[in-house]
């Protein structure tokens, strides 16, 4: 505090100080990071307060000061207003769902409850498909007993919580729910009530449910194909078409046999079941595919399909004809390539030999798919996709022209916040090497090292 040469303290008021300090000197943020520290071990809070309005109002703005002003706030015995009021100027104005997460896990670090489930709200707005705001909120909501956000919240981990603990979650939804519920019979809101519970039952429903169970020391790994939607499977865990692998088992243990698959609001149309048998033996040679329609609906549909597994492989095929999904989420399908338009499901190829599926590989289809796996005898062998692959001769080449760095390689980019507080910077270093050049003749589909042997 050296360079602070304050008026009689008798005589002036804390802002008087500081507004004065401030119009006559232009302090670093050291120094005045220096001043709030040494003025919050003496417990002068009041002096804090006045120190940092006084900065922000001379245009000496630093990104702790909001924080450091409402917890000062806190200690001086502010009204929660100016609390609330210096957390949202702290918040970050972007409307990126990133930053409002933050943005709403900051004003919850300081017990403002309210602002922090109202901003929850607005990021499950921003990005209704994930979850997180729905979980966090659910918290707050209980704590204000917010009837209308546990409904919203509550509903919001039905559909999308489908994480690993999403038992544990979903019972904790219905919990909440449940003690809603008797707020409101308390309250004799009938109508609330119904509405209330209307929504709750809606969001237990799920189109479509796949379970696969068998009996063995064994590991059996479930894929599903739904319309226009991705492969699902352990690795890739959810589609564009809302479907979720939700369980990966595996034996010995029984109740460890099992592999789940949900779909909350599914695409009408063919859904494609893929049963891939990965290492142990599998009592009698087959598993249990058990298909729910519908469920929680009166119009509930549960079918069991006894599945031989043969050459590791059973492959089955369903209906779904009244999905209540219309359209794809186009959230993951810019991060998402679709399985049809990679190459045709298995279960409609001719592995499975003629007549087998609606449909067949064609002859182009199977070019594309031999450069693809990298076949080249002539169609000697099918791999998984069955025979039939034509020689190389009748391969089509595309080449493409592309640039290959080499080396060490940083790119870096700067984002600044409207109201200039922030400055963001992304940086991004790439190292490559090359390691072997190859060249490729077109007339013999034979291949040649660069050094010419």
């Amino acid at each position: 505090m050296r360079e602070l040469k304050p008026l009689d303290p008798a005589a002036s008021s804390p802002q008087d100080i500081w507004f004065d300090y401030f119009e006559k000197r232009t302090p670093n943020g050291r120094t005045v990071r220096e001043l709030v520290f040494n003025l919050h071990e003496a417990k002068k809070h009041d002096h804090v307060i006045a120190l940092i309005e006084a900065a922000l109002s001379n245009g000496h703005i630093y990104s702790w000061m909001y924080e450091v002003l409402a917890i000062t706030y806190e200690l001086d015995g502010r009204p929660p207003a100016d609390v609330e009021r210096a957390l949202l100027s702290a918040v970050d104005p972007s409307v990126d769902f990133e930053s409002m997460m933050f943005s709403s896990a900051f004003l919850s670090r300081f017990n403002n409850k309210k602002p922090a489930l109202r901003m929850y709200r607005q990021a499950s707005r921003q990005n209704p498909v994930r979850p997180e705001p729905y979980i966090l909120g659910l918290r707050l909501a209980r704590d204000l007993e917010d009837i209308d956000a546990i409904e919203w919240s509550v509903v919001g981990i039905l559909n999308y919580a489908w994480s690993k603990d999403y038992e544990t979650l979903h019972k904790e939804a219905i919990v909440a729910a449940k003690n809603a519920l008797v707020i409101l019979k308390k309250a004799g809101d009938q109508k609330h009530i119904d509405s209330f519970q209307k929504s709750i039952s809606d969001a237990r429903t799920r189109d479509l449910v796949i379970e696969v169970r068998w009996n063995g020391n064994s590991d059996v790994d479930l894929a599903v194909e739904g319309p226009k939607g991705t492969l699902v499977d352990w690795q890739n865990t959810q589609s564009i078409s809302g479907g979720v692998h939700v369980h990966d088992g595996f034996g010995p243990k029984q109740e460890n046999c099992i592999e789940k698959y949900v779909c909350v609001k599914a695409l009408p149309g063919q859904y494609f079941i893929r049963v891939n048998h990965v290492w142990g033996n599998i009592v009698a040679g087959r598993v249990s595919v058990k298909v729910i329609k519908y469920h929680g609906t009166k119009n509930e549909e549960v079918k069991i399909y006894p599945t031989p597994i043969e050459n590791n492989r059973g492959d089955l095929i369903i209906n779904l004809e009244n999905g209540r999904r219309e359209r794809v989420n186009e959230n993951l399908k810019k991060n998402q390539q679709s399985w049809l338009e990679l190459w045709p499901h298995p279960s409609r190829n001719m592995a499975h030999g003629p007549g087998v599926g609606p449909q067949r590989l064609t002859r182009q289809q199977r070019q594309v798919l031999q450069q693809f796996l990298g076949t080249n005898n002539g169609g000697a062998q099918g791999g998984q996709f069955g025979g039939g692959f034509v020689g190389p001769a009748a391969i089509g080449i595309a080449p493409t022209i592309t640039q290959i760095f080499e080396g060490s390689v940083m790119g870096a980019s700067a984002v600044i916040s409207d109201d200039r507080r922030y400055v963001r910077i992304g940086i991004n270093a790439t190292f490559q090497r090359i390691v072997d050049v190859f060249n490729y003749s077109l007339n013999n589909g034979s291949s040649m090292r660069a050094n010419g042997n």
